[in-house]
């Protein structure tokens, strides 16, 4: 029988969480500095942008505050969208799926932490890169 919705079960969701998980904990040292560094680019490109349109738009939002709330909520999604088309990481998927993995002892607790440290420090670089760009 289908299922009218194209959907995962919750059962399936989370296998395949498992496996991202898995796949993320054999990234190499290359892999694992270049992925955040970049997400963090893309995730302060969205940011950037949602600002420059919200702030830039004073008379805008003083007129109609809800269309500025709509430009600025079409705006901000562009940095996720960066992400996922260029597979690059954000480290609050990690901080979801690393932990999964490592509590049903599908990854080392060495490798979630690698993971999530690595890929934190290298988001924030990321973002301090595009800004130190914008400032200077």
């Amino acid at each position: 029988m289908t299922s009218i919705a194209d959907s995962h079960t919750p059962i399936e969701t989370l296998r395949l969480v498992g496996i991202v998980a898995v796949a993320k904990a054999r990234l190499s040292w290359t892999d694992l500095s270049i992925k955040p560094f970049l997400g963090g680019i893309f995730i302060s490109l969205g940011a950037g942008f949602d600002i420059t349109i919200a702030g830039g738009s004073p008379r805008l939002r003083a007129s109609n505050p809800g269309m500025a709330t709509l430009v600025s909520a079409l705006t901000f999604p562009i940095g996720f969208v960066l992400i996922m088309l260029t597979n690059t990481e954000l480290c609050t998927s990690n901080m979801f799926n690393m932990p999964y993995a490592a509590m049903r002892r599908r990854i080392s607790v060495y490798d979630m932490l690698r993971n999530l440290i690595v890929s934190y420090v290298f988001n924030f670089a990321g973002c301090l890169f595009y800004a130190g760009c914008l400032f200077y």
